[in-house]
Formats: structure tokens, sequence, C-alpha cells
């Protein structure tokens, strides 16, 4: 098997064909992590329901004795109350749950765009993953064959034993590198069955296609874009209307009520009055809460100020790592890898004719395994960061 089988489309497992962007959306319909925010936008969703409700209303029932003069009979009082609150009252508490809304909202948002990036990044390592496993097994079967060669020489010299022994070393970190390199693949895998619920996957994975360098003012231009922005905004608009909500805490919710009384002595007596019912702000009249909420207006807006100088400094620094792992990639492009690959051979022929001795032909394999291992981490590294900076401004990557 040759190194040439690294420019081609990297499969693992076996069943139906997915490209990174198809199980990126199964993730996000089956994501147990979606499903929480999934579930917290319908508790918020229940919260503007119930705050548009009337208040229920209170229905007293009394009933006693009646004693005038010798005359004795029973008397019932029955009493409706019911309360509306002060005019604004409830349109300031019905914006606040709107606005918590919206913050539930941008928290699935937001979510949905993580499993969305973890995905695609899991895809991607995922192939890394299994194409230098395949490069390991390479190695091992190269310097197996090597080995062998050098095995069944007859008398051999002692620096002919040292050679084999150098190469019987080298197989055996060949085995250990692959153990290494398939645990973490088996390891990524199992989280990306977690997250889109499919064990029969074939991930087919277009090298070819990754996104090419972006200009750093389209990040500068859509950082209001951020979730985290939208988020602080919403959380300074609800600390405002909560000011509000302070503003007309003291004012006093109306009881409107009616009631019936009978006296059952004769002659019987019926009774029909109205009432309306107010509490007097004297005492608390909501200074303190107003006090409150202003303070937390205040706290808001100095948040999203530094929500705001965060998000500038990672674009800096995400930006300026990007840059580095584009250039990286340009250094160690997939196309050289067949022309390491013939290198290589040239050095495995020339050993097995004595042309050049064990360390050379192990030192040109550690050079060919650092190229593979370059190109193909520096893609990693450059769709991390990219990834990084997509969720910035609250947009999917695709690849």
């Amino acid at each position: 098997m040759k190194i040439l089988i690294l420019l081609i489309l990297t499969t693992f497992a076996y069943g139906k064909d997915y490209y990174p962007s198809n199980l990126s959306k199964l993730a996000v319909e089956r994501a147990p992590y979606i499903k929480m925010y999934v579930e917290n936008q319908a508790a918020s969703q229940g919260g503007v329901k119930q705050s548009k409700l009337i208040a229920n209303p209170f229905l007293t029932i009394q009933s006693g004795q009646l004693r005038s003069g010798t005359a004795r009979g029973a008397v019932v009082d029955l009493t409706l109350n019911q309360p509306f609150p002060w005019p604004g009252k409830r349109e300031a508490f019905i914006h606040s749950q709107e606005l918590l809304l919206k913050v539930s909202e941008v928290d699935l948002e937001e979510a949905k765009l993580f499993i969305s990036h973890r995905v695609n990044l899991l895809t991607f390592q995922i192939a890394v993953a299994t194409e230098i496993e395949k490069h390991h097994a390479e190695r091992k079967q190269r310097f197996s064959l090597v080995h062998r060669y050098l095995t069944s020489r007859p008398l051999a010299s002692p620096r002919q034993q040292i050679d084999k022994d150098m190469i019987e070393n080298q197989i055996r970190v060949f085995e250990k590198l692959m153990r290494q390199v398939s645990a973490k693949r088996i390891g990524l895998m199992e989280e990306l069955i977690l997250l889109t619920g499919e064990r029969d996957m074939n991930v087919v994975m277009p090298w070819d296609s990754l996104p090419l360098l972006p200009q750093k003012n389209r990040y500068e231009f859509n950082l209001e874009n951020s979730p985290r922005i939208k988020r602080s905004e919403n959380f300074k608009r609800l600390a405002e209307n909560r000011v509000e909500e302070a503003r007309l805490l003291a004012r006093p919710d109306i009881i409107v009520g009616v009631n019936y009384r009978q006296e059952n002595i004769a002659p019987t007596n019926h009774f029909y009055h109205a009432q309306v019912g107010i509490a007097l702000p004297i005492i608390d009249y909501g200074q303190h809460s107003v006090e409150i909420a202003k303070a937390q207006v205040r706290k808001e807006e100095a948040s999203k100020k530094m929500t705001g100088y965060t998000l500038l400094s990672e674009l800096n620094l995400s930006y300026a790592e990007l840059q580095a792992n584009f250039e990286s990639m340009g250094i160690f492009p997939l196309k050289d890898l067949q022309r390491l690959e013939n290198s290589f051979k040239r050095a495995e022929t020339a050993f097995m004719k004595g042309q050049i001795d064990v360390l050379s032909f192990i030192q040109t394999d550690a050079q060919v395994h650092e190229y593979v291992e370059l190109a193909y981490t520096s893609r990693v590294d450059y769709l991390t960061t990219l990834s990084q900076l997509e969720m910035l401004i609250g947009q999917k990557l695709e690849i």
C-alpha cells in the first residue's frame, strides 16, 4: 500500500456515505446537547404565554347566624374580587419574558453552531488520524521487509547485526505510534457517533475543498452578529426593562369586587354592592428596586463593552494563527507526497544494495514521516482556527 493513498478520498467504517456537512446536520437534529437548549427555549416560550394571562379571581363565601331581637336567621355572604395590574405593569412584565425568550433563542442558535463546528472538525480529525494510521502501517510493513532481508543474510557481521537491531527498534516504535493514533481515532469516532446517532458511517473527506483564507475585515464587519454580542445586547435590554418594572412596582394592583349578602330573617334581606381596593404606596414604593435595576443596566453595558473587547482580541489572535496555518499548508502541499514516496523508494533500493547505511535509511523515513504529519496537522490547525473565527460571527463551517 503506497503513500499515494493519502491523496485520494479518505473513508472509514462501512455503511452509507456521508460528507462532513451531512453529519453536522444530523448532529444538530439529534445531539443531546441541542435538546437541552431546545427545552430551555420551550420553557421561555411558556413563560411568555404565562405572563399574558390575567390573574385568577378570588371567590369568598361566608355564612353565619344573625339575631335581631328574638328573631334569628342564617346569613350568607358571597364576594368575588378580580385583581387588575396597574396600567403598564403587565406589559412591562410581558416584555421582560419576551427578552428572556430572545436570550434562549440566541443560546439555541449558538449551541447548534457549536455542534455543527464540532462535528466538522471531528470528521476531519478522524480522516487525518486514519491517514496517519495507514502511513504508520506502511512504515511498519517496509521495515519488516527490510528486517527479513537482514535476517536472511548468513554470518551477519557485527555491523549488520547492529543494523538489524536498529530496524527492530524502529518497528516497535511504529507499532506504538499505530496504537496511539488508533486509540485517538476510536475516541473521536465514539464522540461522532454520540453526536450523530449513526454507527455505520462511511465518511468521504474532500481534501481539496478546504475553505480559502478569508479577509480579516470579513470578521471585523460582522462581529455584531456574534452570538455573544446578541446575548449581551438582549441582557442589556432586559435590564433596562427591569428598571421600568421597578418603577411600576409601587403602583398598586387594583382589586374590583362585587358582593352579595342574604340575611334569612323575617323579612329576608338582600344586599348588593361593589368595591374597589388599592394598596397605598407609603412605606414601600420601590425606591431601592429602581436603584438595583439601574445598577444592573450599568453592569450589562459594561459587560457588552467587555464582550466586544474580548471578541476583538480573539479575532486578532486567531486571525494571526489562521494566516500562519494557511501558509503552512502551502509549505506542505499534499501533492508532494508522491514525490516523497519516490524519494523513499530510491533510499530503500540503495539500502538493499548496500549503497547507504541504516542510519541514512532511517533518517530518510523520518523525514518522510515528518512531512506527512505536518501536511495533515497543518490542515487540522487551519480548520480549527477557521472554526474559531466563524464561531465569532455566528457562521457555519462548510467543508
